[in-house]
């Protein structure tokens, strides 16, 4: 054999030949690869391009089950879909052929094909090996935000492993608590490995943690409850692996509490970092890292955030193949970490990347979060407020009805933002103040950072309403974020009460609590709002706003109107007028 050192060599040769000849040429080095037992999808393709598919059969199954480790994703997929076009569907490899080709399909980012493959394999499949495909399958649609279409399938895995899923909000608190209250206590491994006791206790374990994981940021409570049940399984098997997973999500959820729960957090990094020592895998260290950027977003620490997500991103992508969904939240939230820290250009870029990808990816949990709740903030500095309505629209489009989720969340505070921007700070205050009953209920207020940005975005469209109900409105809101005890919600308190205090005509408050709150954002490296206070301060002491320094800064962020940016974030009225 001659091998050409340039495919242009190859293809020059090559079109010499007659299609004829060009078969026989393949089969001949089908022929010789075969003696030499070369690499079975090397064979397979040179007895398919000698259109010999009987020759080509006996390996496919090889190539395609064989060369996960070897091959691209993508490529290994296609030698899963040639095979099964090769094999007849009562072939016995016929299942493995199904499994493989979903591995393939999720490794490459393809979850919701993915998912469709490993219910076509659990429709073949019996037992423990059904339940666990069903299971892959579900977990696959939810990562990809099909919720309505997953959970119910995670649902009946669960139950036929002994496990009812919470359906009331007043049995999600219930549980969690009862179950948050058992990892109190002490434990040992008690589960002997290897027996049919355990393959349960190890279903109901991956069930639970990838609904933990995935439903965090969608109904963060049903997801703490069912991840505090993987981490009492976790447990219960001894497993490494899937201990450090739990230990590191539980980082996460320790998190959500925000400044209450520092001691918690603080408690649950040890233990995931033992966990994720003893486990000594390149999953669980990027996953480790990963919720060390969670922690520090919740608690407005956004410079170490950005850095952290971003190292735990890489890790993903370079270290951990198939972790394509802990890829994109890491990037996800590193995105809205650096919206916070004012950077508006490079969040324009990190968002049109994310939104490319989850296009390919067909993944509408990361489209849906890309392009709700921060991503209004691109259009709205470019001045056109209509695409940004169109945006959240466009997000929401395709998201589950069914319930009330932090999506949910992230479209109410992006469309009121749009609301304040366009002058109409009645319309938001009362779009927010329609939506509350709801979002108690869903007892999404419970995320620190969630309860910390919707009383944000109310105050601010109370103050932008400007009568004394909505300003009385206005100051309960800023109370409440005082009470939380977390300085950068403690720095947008004190803008908030500027405004309060300004509506009211107490003009030297107003400027103290202002002056006070542009220090404190300054100081919380909050790079937009510490700019906004600025160009307000200079414009309630009488100064030509367009020759402040801050009304600059703001353009060089690339903000079209300031004015109009000073109006959504730093909202300011005098009743009576």
């Amino acid at each position: 054999m001659i091998e050409a050192y340039h495919d242009r060599v190859r293809i020059a040769t090559c079109a010499k030949l007659t299609p004829e000849q060009l078969q026989q040429r393949h089969a001949t080095l089908a022929e010789v690869l075969e003696k030499r037992r070369a690499k079975p999808w090397l064979v397979l393709h040179h007895w398919l391009a000698a259109n010999q598919p009987a020759r080509a059969a006996p390996f496919a199954i090889d190539a395609a089950v064989g060369s996960q480790h070897e091959l691209s994703a993508r490529r290994v997929a296609r030698l899963c879909e040639v095979a099964l076009e090769l094999l007849p569907p009562e072939h016995a490899a016929h299942r493995q052929l199904c499994r493989a080709l979903a591995v393939a399909l999720a490794n490459a980012g393809q979850g919701v094909d993915a998912a469709g493959w490993y219910l076509r394999a659990a429709g073949e499949s019996e037992g423990v090996e059904a339940l666990e495909l069903r299971r892959l399958a579900g977990d696959h649609l939810l990562r990809t935000g099909r919720i309505d279409e997953g959970l119910p399938i995670l649902r009946d895995v669960l139950a036929e492993v002994g496990v009812k899923m919470p359906a009331t909000r007043r049995e999600v608190l219930t549980s969690l608590l009862w179950r948050r209250a058992r990892l109190a206590m002490p434990w040992r491994p008690r589960v002997a490995a290897g027996s049919e006791r355990a393959e349960r206790h190890r279903l109901r374990a991956d069930v639970a943690l990838s609904c933990g994981a995935t439903l965090a940021v969608v109904d963060s409570i049903l997801g703490a409850s069912l991840h505090a049940l993987g981490l009492l399984e976790a447990r219960r098997l001894g497993d490494p692996d899937r201990l450090a997973m739990a230990r590191c999500y539980d980082v996460g959820y320790a998190a959500i509490a925000g400044s209450g729960g520092l001691a918690r957090t603080e408690r649950a990094i040890e233990a995931a970092a033992a966990a994720v020592r003893t486990a000594g895998t390149p999953v669980a260290e990027a996953q480790l890292q990963w919720m060390r950027g969670m922690h520090a977003f919740l608690i407005g620490r956004f410079k170490d955030a950005v850095v952290l997500l971003d190292g735990a991103a890489r890790a993903f992508a370079e270290r951990c193949p198939g972790r394509v969904w802990e890829q994109a939240q890491a990037e996800l939230f590193a995105a809205w970490a650096v919206s916070h820290v004012g950077d508006l250009r490079e969040l324009a870029s990190r968002l049109g990347e994310l939104e490319r990808v989850a296009r390919w990816h067909d993944d509408l949990y990361t489209a849906t979060m890309a392009g709700a709740g921060n991503s209004v903030l691109v259009p709205l500095a470019a001045d056109d407020p209509a695409t940004a309505r169109r945006r959240v629209a466009s997000a929401m489009e395709g998201w589950s009805q069914d319930g009330f989720h932090i999506q949910h969340v992230l479209a109410l505070q992006g469309t009121s933002e749009i609301d304040l921007y366009e002058g109409d700070g009645r319309g938001a205050w009362q779009r927010v103040v329609a939506a509350w009953p709801e979002l108690e209920r869903s007892l999404l207020l419970r995320i620190q950072h969630t309860k910390v940005f919707t009383l944000d975005v109310r105050a601010r469209a109370a103050i932008a309403a400007g009568d004394r109900d909505a300003l009385d409105d206005a100051e309960r809101c800023a109370k409440q974020m005082l009470a939380e005890k977390l300085p950068w919600a403690e720095a947008l308190a004190h803008a908030r009460l500027a405004g309060v205090a300004g509506a009211r005509g107490q003009r030297d408050d107003a400027r103290a609590l202002l002056t006070r709150a542009a220090d404190e954002l300054e100081a919380q490296a909050v790079g937009l709002p510490a700019l906004t206070a600025r160009l307000r301060l200079a414009a309630i002491e009488g100064k030509t706003i367009e020759q402040a320094p801050a009304w600059q800064a703001l353009r060089d962020q690339g903000i079209a109107r300031p004015e109009r940016w000073m109006a959504t974030f730093q909202p300011w009225r005098e009743l009576g007028r």
